[in-house]
């Protein structure tokens, strides 16, 4: 799929941001008409966290069929703007994306009265299929890594998001000295949602998350990738691994068979459930961390 034209000046856009990004999907009739289209949000800025990061998780989602968008958060990249310390202001960014699909992946028959589509988008979104409402706009799913898992949380009020899948969400006390008012965000969300976290986590630990589980509306899935920690998981090694939990658990979200706040691993046998549901043992292979990696 072709660039996007930087987001300004037009749907759903930030005031006084272009946010650059692109779309990332199968090819010509080999999309799932089941996904919807996932809006990915990358680490923490400031950290080095940008699109980069999610381009594997978005290759393999695209090998399975399913459409994505990535960006660059304001004030990274070519994105312009300035980033902020707790990602308060980036809430808008992932707010804006999921507006600008909402027009400008419409079918025909979604486009509404008074819409402004922008023309300039045709290209990177002609053809794209996915799950869509009855109104013919595409449904969305938000997945997040550790910082950017708070940004799109906050914003999982966004019409037409169904789910939200959060890679090394960063709870605990220490993250919530910059990200605690995202909390409160994430745990009222009445959509299903599926957190994936490495059992040795430094920021966030097993029993934490479990709490948070208990906290939130709806329902919540966790899946721990046992013996992997907090930065590893943000590697190219487990992109894969997070990108078909994701797709698993939103295809049984939104067929009614997940979302029963039970909890897997996405590795070993002695575990409740498998990650994605099937009862299958996962072969993941172990393997040390590679590339970079950001809060």
């Amino acid at each position: 799929r072709p660039y996007l034209p930087r987001l300004h000046d037009g749907p759903g856009a930030p005031a006084g941001v272009e946010l650059d990004s692109f779309v990332v999907g199968p090819p010509a009739g080999r999309g799932d008409p089941a996904q919807p289209i996932f809006v990915l949000a990358h680490p923490y800025g400031k950290m080095g966290g940008s699109r980069d990061l999610m381009i594997g998780t978005a290759v393999r989602l695209a090998q399975r069929g399913v459409t994505s968008v990535v960006f660059d958060m304001r004030g990274v990249g070519r994105s312009t703007g300035w980033s902020t310390l707790t990602h308060v202001s980036e809430v808008q960014d992932a707010r804006g994306i999921c507006r600008w699909l909402r027009v400008n992946a419409a079918d025909a028959a979604g486009a509404g009265e008074g819409d402004v589509v922008d023309a300039s988008a045709s290209a990177a979104l002609d053809g794209v299929v996915c799950r869509r409402d009855e109104e013919g706009r595409p449904l969305l799913a938000v997945l997040g890594s550790s910082a950017g898992s708070c940004v799109v949380g906050s914003a999982m009020d966004e019409p037409g998001v169904v789910a939200g899948v959060f890679s090394g969400y960063v709870f605990g006390w220490w993250a919530s000295i910059l990200f605690g008012s995202h909390f409160a965000a994430v745990k009222a969300a009445p959509q299903p949602k599926c957190f994936v976290q490495g059992s040795d986590d430094g920021f966030t630990t097993p029993d934490q998350l479990r709490q948070v589980a208990r906290e939130c509306a709806g329902t919540a899935e966790l899946v721990f990738v046992d013996g992997v920690g907090h930065f590893e998981l943000e590697s190219p090694a487990w992109n894969d691994r997070v990108a078909d939990v994701a797709i698993d658990f939103v295809r049984r979200s939104l067929d009614g068979k997940g979302g029963d706040g039970s909890e897997g691993s996405a590795a070993g046998d002695e575990d409740e459930s498998d990650a994605d549901g099937s009862g299958d043992e996962a072969d993941e292979e172990e393997g040390e961390a590679e590339g970079p990696a950001a809060a």
